[in-house]
């Protein structure tokens, strides 16, 4: 069925005689693919990357358990090839390999950096994704004790700072409100006192609607909203939080 294989024509000698002398290289050194060289880190490093993951789940993070554990995982064993290729081949840098996984890692962490008007999200998450693959490359490289410690000290730092410092989700969020005309002033009050109004339009009715930028934070901006349901003064307040709407 497979005739035609024997009479394809032998394309090694294309190969560059470094490349085949690579090749062999690799497969006589079986040494570098037993369970004990590289099961280890592997492990150490996922369960590493569990610990940095839960701490984020625990803040109901976007990347939690799995995505800091496959990255941790990922960064070990990338670096872990290029270690082995290097003692096989003896040719190249070991370090190259890790070079570029902090070089991709920018993307992922990128990705879980939430903007949503004038507040930015998921900066810490982004550093700790970048943790993990550092945790990752130092169990790698064999630092087994180096990685956990520097995992614990983190972890439980980040923590603490929770309670000693606790996040400000103070931030300009922007409202649309509708009103009667000769209701304007009392609503105005329901608002800080240095919110501004940047556009304003009245229709026939004398319902004007005024876009205004408040600072106030996430729980202060729930209370107004929520509070003022039944106000007969306010026709409606919509959350706009995007100056380009």
């Amino acid at each position: 069925m497979f005739d035609f294989l024997a009479s394809a024509p032998d394309l090694s000698s294309l190969v560059p005689d470094w490349l085949n002398q690579w090749f062999n290289t690799i497969q006589i050194a079986p040494s570098h693919l037993q369970t004990q060289s590289y099961l280890p880190p592997l492990l150490v490093a996922m369960a590493l990357g569990y610990l940095i993951g839960f701490e984020r789940r625990l803040r109901h993070k976007v990347a939690g358990v799995r995505t800091h554990m496959v990255v941790a995982a990922a960064s070990c064993i990338v670096t872990m090839i290029g270690l082995y290729v290097f003692d096989a081949t003896k040719m190249g840098d070991a370090s190259r390999l890790p070079g570029q996984i902090l070089t991709g890692i920018t993307f992922l962490g990128a990705g879980v950096i939430m903007k949503r008007g004038f507040s930015t999200s998921g900066i810490t998450t982004a550093a700790m994704v970048l943790l993990s693959t550092a945790i990752g490359i130092c169990c790698g490289f064999g630092f087994i004790l180096m990685a956990v410690t520097c995992t614990v000290l983190i972890v439980v730092a980040v923590h603490i700072t929770y309670f000693t410092n606790p996040p400000d989700d103070t931030g300009e969020h922007m409202l649309l409100v509708s009103c009667p005309l000769d209701k304007f002033d009392n609503v105005r009050k329901l608002f800080p006192a240095r919110s501004h109004i940047d556009q304003f339009t009245r229709d026939a009715n004398n319902i004007v609607s005024v876009r205004i930028t408040a600072k106030m934070s996430r729980g202060d901006l729930d209370k107004v909203l929520s509070t003022n349901v039944h106000n007969p003064d306010i026709v409606a307040i919509k959350l706009i939080d995007d100056p380009a709407s």
